[in-house]
């Protein structure tokens, strides 16, 4: 897989040296041939870079920096990141929650970010986006619901596999690798949390996940041992 690389990044180069000639002729019929060219060069690259991920995960897993974190400022940053991604949807959160827990805060954020860029792209016909955030039974619960095409229930069972995309109400598959959710599902899981989805077809889908949060007291005392450091 690493060896598709160099000759990728090379098409790339030669691209972009084709576009800055054209740019300068001001042939737009062109340069339009080459921004779709560009675009199929972006998706194989990615599609790359996610199975060499995936692979890696799957071999000797991520590299996990486990620090205590607000999960509030966590979930406010990303959709606030996301946010400046998008111009068709807005992202609202709803529910503020006091907690704290031990984990890869940059890990935590990337499963957002991979449910939130779902949300996106398979509600195409809508324009918002909801995150929601809370506790119970010592767990953190974040929810991202959609108002898009939804899942049907034989395809809820397959949604988390390796992957797996899905298929607009025209039979035409969603562009992405199908690697975002199965990698989520793994970050979730080494956080001793869940994943999950609850969707109804043709009304959209609410992908959830669970960690648990940390007792304020042991908090506490975590922080003032560092004080003293």
């Amino acid at each position: 897989m690493h060896e598709l690389k160099t000759p990728v990044s090379t098409i790339n180069g030669y691209l972009q040296l084709v576009q800055a000639h054209l740019s300068k002729r001001d042939d737009k019929k062109l340069l339009g041939y080459t921004d779709n060219i560009a675009e199929q060069v972006h998706r194989l690259t990615s599609l790359i870079n996610g199975l060499l991920n995936s692979s890696k995960i799957r071999a000797v897993g991520f590299d996990y920096q486990e620090k205590i974190f607000d999960i509030n400022e966590v979930v406010t940053a990303t959709i606030k990141d996301v946010q400046k991604t998008t111009n068709t949807h807005k992202i609202s959160q709803e529910g503020i929650v006091v907690r704290y827990v031990k984990g890869d805060r940059e890990r935590i954020s990337q499963v957002l970010i991979n449910l939130l860029i779902n949300a996106i792209r398979y509600s195409p016909n809508t324009n918002k986006v909801i995150v929601r955030i809370a506790v119970k039974d010592n767990k953190v619960i974040i929810s991202v619901e959609d108002f898009g095409i939804g899942i049907s229930k034989i395809n809820q069972k397959k949604i988390f596999e390796r992957f797996f995309r899905l298929k607009n109400p025209d039979d035409e598959t969603f562009y992405g690798v199908g690697l975002g959710l199965d990698i989520s599902s793994q970050i979730v899981h080494h956080h001793k949390g869940k994943i999950w989805v609850e969707s109804t077809e043709g009304k959209g889908s609410s992908f959830n996940f669970s960690i648990p949060v940390l007792n304020p007291r042991k908090v506490i005392h975590n922080q003032s041992i560092q004080g003293l450091l």
